[in-house]
């Protein structure tokens, strides 16, 4: 089954590009209608700090092929506060856009508006067939599922992408291509890995997903 309309939901610029800017280009060069959110905009210090960060997402969206990304305006980093209202603006999304598919946060995470946000998400998606986690370098306690592999060509597409975000001081694109490699030798074993990079005739590059459903019909 291929998904139709995907729809990203995350609680900061940068959060989908790290997580799954290799997913979201396959979803889309494979046909998909990818939609991201962001339930801020990631302006914690100023508001100019907010519009720097909001351009650095829509041209980031721009690079993987990303034709539709919109924002909610709840503040960065005191979202615990806002749990109903965050749900009430994810179901209302949900209801327009008419997803299929949604990856969203972990539940379980360092930064508390992941947190909040993989919770609301997970009540306003009651309606929808497929719903994903990522894993993000904040996430406790992910055990992946599924990966998706890419080559050297997406790995350094992704750190292009990544480079557009250099307002966000804890992005380091070498550190996240280094993330990308290792990680999943601590859940794969190494012949299986192994045989990966033989297909790929180089390094393979994860990034992982623990499903919270998936429905196939006919």
């Amino acid at each position: 089954m291929k998904p139709n309309r995907v729809l990203v939901i995350v609680a900061h610029p940068d959060d989908a590009e790290i997580s799954m800017s290799m997913k979201i280009e396959d979803l889309i060069k494979n046909g998909a209608e990818v939609k991201i959110h962001c339930v801020t905009r990631g302006g914690i210090k100023a508001k100019e700090y907010e519009e720097i960060r909001t351009k650095e997402a829509l041209d980031a969206a721009a690079l993987m092929g990303v034709k539709d990304y919109s924002f909610s305006e709840f503040p960065d980093s005191e979202l615990e506060k806002y749990t109903t209202e965050v749900k009430k603006e994810l179901e209302r999304l949900i209801e327009e856009f008419k997803p299929d598919t949604i990856y969203t946060h972990f539940p379980q995470d360092n930064h508390i508006d992941h947190e909040v946000v993989s919770k609301c998400a997970q009540i306003a998606s009651r309606s929808v067939e497929n719903v994903f986690y990522f894993r993000s370098p904040y996430s406790v306690n992910f055990i992946p599922k599924l990966f998706y592999f890419g080559d050297q060509s997406q790995i350094e597409k992704k750190m292009e992408v990544l480079s557009i975000f250099k307002y966000a001081k804890l992005i380091d694109p070498q550190m996240i291509k280094a993330f990308c490699q290792i990680v999943p030798s601590e859940y794969l074993h190494p012949y299986l890995l192994q045989k990966l990079m033989k297909m790929s005739s180089g390094p393979v590059f994860a990034e992982m997903f623990v499903p919270e459903r998936q429905i196939e019909t006919i």
